[in-house]
């Protein structure tokens, strides 16, 4: 291959070889300016009128998530409020809590010894109704007897 080439390009004549060379870098510009210059201008024009919509909403999510932080810090009460509303709804239902407690991120963790399946899934319905608290992860185990169940559930609020 290169030596055909080398055999063509000596072949001609030194005004063949410099319409060749001009041809050349004609096209070779003519290509670059297609398929990089071209797209990469047409991008930055697209990208100056996304920018600013962007910005506005980058402004937006950082307000927003200023006010969730706030939020955070000032939401104890909140916490609290949880763990009364489960321990106080497992006590009228009849189900024995082992243990309750809220940890800082706003989770309460509970853990109920001996339930009924049924019973519990009945309950967590009306405390997600009347409390807005929901579930959001539960670990089930089967006990030895017929529907009964151990449940390390780990409880938020409805937001």
């Amino acid at each position: 291959m290169r030596e055909g080439l080398k055999k063509f390009w000596m072949a001609r004549v030194e005004r063949e070889r410099k319409i060749l060379i001009f041809a050349s870098i004609f096209i070779l510009a003519s290509l670059l300016y297609a398929f990089v210059w071209q797209p990469g201008e047409k991008a930055i024009g697209q990208l100056k009128t996304e920018l600013p919509a962007m910005r506005s909403k980058v402004a937006e999510m950082r307000i927003e998530a200023s006010e969730i932080e706030s939020m955070k810090k000032t939401s104890p009460l909140l916490h609290q409020d949880i763990k009364e509303s489960i321990a106080s709804l497992a006590k009228s239902s009849g189900m024995q809590i082992a243990g309750i407690e809220a940890d800082p991120d706003g989770h309460v963790h509970a853990q109920f010894p001996s339930v009924s399946f049924d019973n519990w899934i009945a309950w967590l319905d009306t405390l997600g109704q009347r409390d807005h608290v929901r579930l959001e992860s539960a670990r089930i185990r089967r006990l030895n007897n017929q529907g009964k169940v151990k449940i390390e559930a780990i409880f938020g609020a409805v937001s």
